[in-house]
């Protein structure tokens, strides 16, 4: 089932028209600014492919604040083991594993204090559904876990919010869900 509700979203995704695209990423980033405070100095992130919110000028935003900014890069694809590396700018990208943009850094970063997540959908639950891999909930299943994990935020278009899927339990429970018509918190809605 959520193989076939994947499938669907992203097909969906690829017809949103590209002015559409760009008026919802700018509605996303706007209130993803609005949840990063001045205390969230790291900041794990994805590199946006063209199913997703291009969430582009957020990291351009974030690298300007001197932040410290990293992105994943798959360190064992056969065990679904990735880190993440910090970049200073996103000409220290470069296509990595399955076509993904990846760091070309060798600086671990292990504490982050905000993740962005890619989403293709989440249900009523703010459990996440990823591209099926895997990647992102064996990452990140210990920081959800931790007495003051790091926030986990989810870009997304607002359709593919509150779907109707059953979650796994290893599946990653994000706390702030952002699309182009509004903000959702888990247990409430701001």
């Amino acid at each position: 089932m959520k193989k076939d509700i994947r499938a669907e979203i992203l097909k969906r995704n690829r017809t949103i028209h590209k002015n559409l695209r760009q008026s919802y990423s700018q509605s996303i980033n706007r209130e993803m600014f609005d949840l990063i405070s001045k205390d969230d100095t790291s900041i794990a992130l994805f590199y946006p492919m063209e199913t997703e919110p291009d969430i582009v000028p957020f990291i351009e935003k974030l690298l300007e604040d001197n932040r410290v900014v990293s992105f994943p890069k798959i360190t064992n694809a056969k065990e679904k083991q990735m880190a993440f590396y910090a970049i200073n700018s996103l000409e220290d990208l470069s296509v990595g594993k399955y076509g993904i943009l990846s760091p070309s850094s060798d600086i671990v970063v292990k504490d982050f204090d905000v993740v962005i997540t890619p989403v293709v959908g989440i249900d009523k639950d703010f459990k996440r559904l990823g591209m099926g891999g895997g990647f992102y909930d064996r990452f990140f299943e210990a920081y959800q876990a931790l007495d003051n994990p790091p926030k986990f935020i989810a870009p997304i278009y607002d359709e593919n919010m509150n779907l109707d899927f059953e979650g796994d339990k290893w599946d990653i429970v994000m706390d702030y869900v952002v699309t182009e018509k509004q903000v959702y918190k888990r247990d409430s809605t701001l």
